[in-house]
């Protein structure tokens, strides 16, 4: 915790002497998350990964060090291999984040399937974006049956991103033909306003 604000408060080096000391100690594990998340801002991969490695097998760490592994492995364009890491562990992760995490990395894939099953476990588990995802993929594919349903999940769960909100209420207002919808999501402003506005012929 000392260390955290030490880094917080610009003193990186003091911070991590630290944290180095934490490694030696009890909570070797914690403090071994927090360097390799301080090693991973740096561009350190391959040491970061080192260090989480032996991690992804303590249950205590297995989800977190898990992710961060995967995160290094996105950063440097190994999809497959981060998909192999999150696809151990997806099933039972109660944090949304693994599953979302996969949707994103089959996106990139561009195996559309499988994103769209990912996002819609996210979704499940009550991530905002990740139903706007799922609504995207199956908006895409022509079922606008289904499209609806994950982009009113979305505004039920009041997804944060103002951009991704006002998407969902437009994507939404067109699919239901809502002009309340569209007319929340001309207020966002910009194109999406405009191509609302046009819909609702709120000109």
């Amino acid at each position: 915790d000392a260390s955290r604000y030490l880094i917080a408060n610009g003193k990186k080096i003091e911070g991590k002497q630290l944290l180095t000391k934490a490694l030696k100690g009890a909570v070797k594990g914690e403090a071994s998350l927090y360097m390799a998340e301080l090693l991973i801002q740096e561009g350190k991969y391959v040491e970061a990964e080192k260090m989480l490695t032996p991690l992804t097998i303590d249950t205590r760490y297995l989800y977190r060090a898990s992710y961060m592994v995967a995160d290094i492995m996105e950063r440097q364009g190994k999809y497959a291999a981060a998909i192999e890491y999150l696809l151990r562990i997806v099933k039972t992760a109660t944090d949304y984040r693994i599953a979302a995490k996969l949707g994103d990395l089959y996106y990139k894939t561009k195996d559309r399937q499988n994103a769209v099953k990912y996002y819609i476990m996210a979704s499940n588990k009550g991530d905002g974006l990740s139903s706007v995802k799922a609504g995207d993929c199956l908006y895409i594919s022509g079922d606008y049956t289904k499209a609806k349903i994950y982009y009113k999940r979305a505004l039920d769960y009041n997804v944060k991103d103002p951009k991704s909100l006002q998407w969902a209420q437009y994507q939404y207002g067109k699919l239901t033909k809502s002009n309340d919808y569209l007319k929340k999501a001309v207020t966002g402003g910009g194109e999406i306003a405009e191509a609302a506005a046009m819909i609702s012929g709120d000109r």
